[in-house]
């Protein structure tokens, strides 16, 4: 097996593997796709996508493009995706290092990015390997999805801010992560509200670990309730700053920005 290796695209004959990338990990429609025309445009615009290789073969792509949030200049990464032989093998993750590298050489100080909240994997590597944090939920951003991955389910999504000025370090300590009280916790695959826990300095909202053995039903609950703890907590001044992640359980950690 041949070393990994993370690179800039450039050529149009990159972009077209970057395609192909984007079809086989999220099974997409033509009309979904990233085109390799706009790979080129947003190169050009000050942008950048990157191609994780296994020799020649590319497994894995990245696209980011400029943007600004609040009159300050950012990175936006619209997607990060790895093929599912390549998964589990830190090549998203090294394709995320490499991207802000290159955003940093570029005078980005913030890269920002959205994840499904109801997929408990995404949230592990955004806020606990990245250290990203969260404070702003849309509601159905994409619309309506039909890939293999979204089809079926709102399109919610919650906007990670990645701090490019700093390292990232533990936030919290583990008092407030095996202590603080649960805004949303499950029962039975089942979301169950807790709205007395608002006001505290931590609260940590809990999540599926897994989708895979719940109903559409289910889903959708875990879906709706997510959507009003998340929205609640962000009115109330909480920011997401970790994931809490065991073999029972997962949930979000989140801080009272305004009691520190």
């Amino acid at each position: 097996m041949s070393e990994i290796v993370i690179r800039v695209l450039e050529s149009i004959e990159d972009f077209e593997q970057a395609v192909e990338i984007e079809i086989a990990v999220w099974g997409v429609q033509d009309r979904d796709v990233i085109p390799s025309s706009l790979m080129q445009a947003i190169r050009s615009a000050g942008g950048i996508s990157l191609g994780a290789y296994d020799g020649e073969v590319m497994i894995g792509m990245s696209v980011a493009f400029p943007g600004f949030r609040n009159g300050t200049p950012m990175l936006w990464s619209h997607v990060t995706g790895v093929l599912s032989d390549y998964q589990h093998r830190n090549v998203g993750y090294r394709l995320k290092q490499a991207q802000a590298e290159w955003g940093r050489a570029a005078g980005y100080r913030e890269i920002r990015w959205t994840f499904d909240p109801l997929q408990a994997g995404n949230a592990n590597f955004n806020l606990r390997m990245l250290g990203v944090t969260s404070n702003l939920y849309y509601i159905n951003f994409y619309g309506t999805m039909n890939d293999a991955i979204n089809r079926g389910i709102a399109s919610d999504r919650l906007e990670a801010s990645w701090d490019l000025t700093t390292t990232h370090q533990p936030r919290v300590s583990n008092d407030y992560a095996n202590t603080s009280p649960y805004l949303l916790s499950g029962a039975e695959d089942r979301p169950v509200s807790h709205s007395e826990a608002i006001g505290q300095n931590f609260i940590r909202i809990e999540i599926p670990c897994s989708l895979k053995a719940l109903d559409v039903a289910s889903r959708k609950a875990w879906r709706l309730a997510l959507r009003e703890a998340l929205i609640q907590a962000f009115k109330a001044g909480y920011t997401a700053v970790d994931f809490l992640r065991d073999a029972d359980r997962c949930a979000y950690l989140l801080r009272l920005d305004a009691n520190l």
